[in-house]
């Protein structure tokens, strides 16, 4: 595991955690010694260790920052701890008696009747250790608290990257769509030359203003109900052009969620398929209804209905394979899509649930 981090991942409030932290330390270690000061001098004696102290892991925390970068290994850097804390530990101990002795002279003659009055009671070596472990325990703190925050931002990095990697395919998804119904639609204006000039013409003018509509969008993946209404609307002008009064449509919402944000053109493959597989059956004509409603249990309801019958036999093609891999990107485990024949219609429904 690789429980160090980058050179420029930082401890958020460092300082004033670093100050908290280091005067509880002075705090306890003064109540520790407190029997043993006899006069002002003990004190200053003591507050001149401790400020000592504060430098060394201050100084610490850099050479941290820039050992770490390079040590992958768990193991390697406890070992790294420990010896800079050691090495830290001997450094303040002979700061600390040297500075006694030479800013306090009439309370210290050499560095042995200094450790001998005032340090711990075991000796050299326990005075050293005494002041290696707090110097441990705040190298143990501090990098607990960075591989804490490291791991934090990398979440937050992993997260963007996931909704990045979302995005583009919801974009590549969308592009999907407009060359789809662009293949579509240019056949039915071809279609329409040899039989009726006029009409053609009016459906590449209606089509046009179709395509505009959704370039406004480009950028967008998500739009409002009321903007996906519009772009469906210039959809079914174009499809009426050319089906003129075999194809009667209406399109409608309630008014309180007309702001809700719905993926981009999530409408078009429902209604494509019902005025195709609808005029299949009955070429005389269909009436269809596109319609946005609010449930209880539910955000949204999106429902088209068509007058026919549904195949029994039927599957999902390019429109609605696409569809549903836009609605599980961007409502994962969130939504219903059904299909269904209800007396002489054919209702698709999409349920997005709320969070």
């Amino acid at each position: 595991m690789r429980f160090l981090f980058r050179e420029n991942s930082t401890v958020p409030y460092f300082w004033p955690i670093h100050i908290l932290t280091w005067s509880g330390y002075s705090i306890i270690d003064l109540s520790i010694n407190l029997y043993r000061f006899s006069d002002f001098t003990d004190f200053l004696v003591w507050s001149d260790s401790t400020l000592m102290g504060f430098i060394i892991v201050t100084a610490l925390r850099y050479i941290y920052k820039k050992l770490f970068a390079s040590f992958p290994a768990y193991y390697k850097q406890i070992g790294i701890i420990l010896l800079l804390s050691l090495l830290g530990g001997c450094i303040w101990f002979f700061l600390r008696g040297f500075s006694h002795v030479l800013l306090f002279p009439d309370k210290a003659i050499s560095f042995n009747n200094y450790y001998q009055n005032f340090a711990v009671p075991f000796g050299l070596a326990g005075s050293v250790f005494w002041l290696v472990g707090p110097i441990f325990g705040w190298s143990l703190g501090y990098l607990s608290i960075k591989y804490y925050f490291f791991l934090a931002e990398e979440k937050s990095r992993n997260q963007k990257m996931q909704i990045l990697a979302k995005n583009a395919e919801l974009q590549m998804l969308r592009y999907q769509i407009n060359p789809h119904f662009l293949f579509n639609s240019l056949n039915s204006v071809r279609a329409l030359i040899g039989e009726n000039q006029e009409v053609a013409e009016n459906t590449v003018t209606a089509l046009s203003e179709f395509l505009q509509a959704t370039l406004k969008y480009n950028d967008r993946l998500m739009i409002s109900v009321k903007e996906e209404m519009d772009i469906i609307l210039k959809y079914l002008s174009v499809e009426k052009i050319r089906y003129e009064e075999r194809l009667d449509y209406l399109v409608e919402a309630d008014n309180n969620i007309l702001k809700y944000e719905v993926p981009c053109f999530i409408s078009q493959p429902l209604v494509e398929n019902s005025i195709k597989h609808g005029l299949f059956d009955n070429p005389e004509g269909i009436k269809l209804a596109v319609k946005y409603r609010e449930e209880r249990d539910t955000s949204i309801l999106l429902e088209v209905v068509n007058t026919g019958r549904l195949k029994e036999s039927w599957s999902f093609g390019v429109g609605l394979g696409n569809m549903l891999e836009r609605l599980e990107n961007c409502y994962p485990n969130r939504f219903h899509f059904s299909l269904n024949q209800i007396d002489n219609d054919v209702v698709a429904r999409i349920r997005i649930k709320s969070e």
